[in-house]
């Protein structure tokens, strides 16, 4: 379910709505989830190219705050948290980044 532009409730997908009066004034009334996954493809790799004339390692990934690393409450990580995860989740990550 998501919401409406007019604050009605609906059925499906959230890129299969009416347009609304804020898809008219940006012109979105077409941009679909292909677009949105190309457009965060591109701020991605902007983001990377960023960090990478900073000096940004991939050793940097493992400077995080204390809260997430903390114990979560649900899921299958629920009694380790993340920190076990984490040098395997950021070597996944370089690896389809490329």
């Amino acid at each position: 379910m998501y919401v409406r532009h007019d604050g009605g409730a609906g059925l499906g997908a959230p890129h299969q709505h009416e347009p609304g009066p804020g898809d008219r004034a940006t012109g979105w009334e077409d941009f679909d989830e292909e677009e949105a996954f190309t457009v965060g493809e591109r701020v991605s790799n902007l983001l990377r190219l960023v960090y990478a004339r900073r000096g940004f390692k991939k050793s940097d990934e493992f400077d995080l705050s204390p809260r997430f690393l903390e114990i979560t409450r649900v899921s299958s990580a629920k009694e380790k948290g993340i920190a076990p995860y984490l040098p395997a989740m950021v070597d996944e990550y370089y690896r389809l980044q490329g």
